[in-house]
């Protein structure tokens, strides 16, 4: 059975570098490999301002493995910042705590609520969401990342195989989980897609803790 993650091309890895050491962060438009580590080394098929994400093979098929990017990887904006990611410990816990939390047999709670990317840009990042408790049953599990690019098929049948990034899921009120999956690019609202960020805000205003 065959696999691919939506979005990636395969082509893209083939000329991948090795990848080097640096103690400080290079500028990232940089094209020199010796000078620039970001860079895809050996199993490596995408990097993000955020994580490096690679692929490798063992007999039962297919492993995706994905990690935070050192100092020296960080990239730069179109201004010349860099770009630093937030709450990664945080946003690694939650994941593991939503993957426990969708199998049948486990019973563990999700942690404090990360906001999804698209929200965050939009409140103080560097913390979680705290939601008051409701008397009827107002939120439901949301992933909070469905792009195309966390979505594994078989190229053949188009079953979806795998949700990945979990990182952002949580329980949410039912607005928060857009599908993004349905066209190429990121989890935001891109070209004349309405941008619902100004209502998830109100959402978020009335139900956060006091």
């Amino acid at each position: 059975m065959s696999e691919r993650r939506i979005g990636c091309d395969p082509s893209d890895v083939c000329d991948a570098e090795p990848g080097y050491v640096h103690s400080v962060a290079p500028d990232a438009r940089r094209l020199e490999p010796l000078d620039n580590p970001r860079i895809m080394e050996e199993g490596c098929f995408e990097i993000s301002d955020e994580k490096k994400y690679y692929k490798f093979e063992n007999k039962e098929g297919p492993v995706y493995i994905k990690r935070n990017l050192t100092p020296s990887e960080y990239a730069y904006n179109d201004a010349g910042e860099l770009v630093i990611p937030y709450l990664c410990l945080e946003r690694m816990a939650n994941e593991v705590a939503a993957i426990r939390y969708s199998k049948p047999e486990d019973d563990s709670e999700l942690s404090e609520a990360i906001a999804p990317y698209r929200v965050a840009t939009a409140i103080a990042q560097q913390q979680a969401i705290k939601f008051r408790k409701s008397a009827v049953p107002e939120f439901v599990l949301c992933h909070n990342d469905l792009s195309q690019d966390n979505v594994i098929v078989d190229e053949t049948t188009l079953k979806v195989n795998a949700i990945l990034d979990w990182e952002y899921a949580g329980f949410y009120p039912p607005e928060f989980d857009s599908p993004f999956y349905l066209r190429p690019g990121p989890s935001v609202a891109i070209q004349e897609e309405e941008d619902d960020v100004p209502k998830l805000l109100e959402v978020l205003e009335h139900w956060k803790a006091e």
